[in-house]
């Protein structure tokens, strides 16, 4: 078992910081729901610098998720899978 105060690998990432995330993910994995601000993604447009800015055609959208949303989704498709 690890310290908590161990670093895993060169991340910098510690056993103690994994701990709150993970009870959430376990949570959601529980109840089988997840909250809205890790299900719901906020879609920014960027100019694709090609055209007449005022023309909608020269425009393309990205979604940003929480981190947290993203770890759950990759775990579940990962369970589903296997």
């Amino acid at each position: 078992m690890l310290s908590c105060k161990t670093a895993l690998q060169d991340y910098s990432v510690t056993r103690k910081l994994l701990h709150p995330p993970h009870e959430v993910l376990r949570q959601c994995w529980e109840e089988g729901a997840a909250p809205g601000d890790m299900r719901d993604a906020k879609i920014t447009t960027f100019n694709k610098n090609k055209g007449k800015r005022n023309d909608c055609n020269n425009y393309r959208g990205i979604s940003l998720l929480s981190i947290v949303g993203k770890v759950l989704l990759k775990s579940s498709c990962f369970a589903y899978r296997y």
